[in-house]
């Protein structure tokens, strides 16, 4: 043996991987950071509410969800809150709805590289969708 005992070491330094150490807990008594975050926005029944759901494992999705939220929420026609990905996202999937109505665009089950979402002109799909809330409103 090279001299080395196992009465010497203690827990935290035996286990290479940290396994065995526990974070401690903030002081102050709370854990939990549901304090922190606002309610949600979608409570007024007169603020129409977007869905865009985008696939997750390409970054070209998450700017054009990106593009279209910031689009929607700074048109001054029309009061809109957009949730991007409120449940778990399809694959290849890129889709902007109006909860529960209308669908204005849907393009499922792409497959690299994204031609069809990619070839999107989306300042023309956001003055679209603009122009269609506003009609109904």
């Amino acid at each position: 043996m090279l001299g080395l005992s196992r009465e010497g070491t203690s827990g935290a330094d035996a286990d290479p991987k940290g396994k065995g150490k526990q974070a401690a807990a903030p002081e102050g008594g709370d854990v939990s950071d549901a304090a922190d975050e606002p309610e949600d926005e979608d409570d007024d029944p007169n603020r129409t509410v977007i869905v865009v759901e985008h696939y997750t494992q390409c970054k070209s999705f998450l700017r054009r969800a990106t593009e279209v939220k910031d689009g929607l929420e700074g048109s001054q026609a029309i009061d809109v809150v957009v949730k991007l990905n409120p449940e778990k996202p399809r694959r290849g999937c890129f889709e902007i709805r109006q909860q529960g109505d209308q669908t204005f665009i849907s393009l499922l089950v792409m497959g690299r590289p994204f031609k069809p979402m990619k070839d999107l002109d989306m300042d023309k799909i956001i003055s679209d969708i603009v122009d269609g809330l506003s009609n109904i409103s």
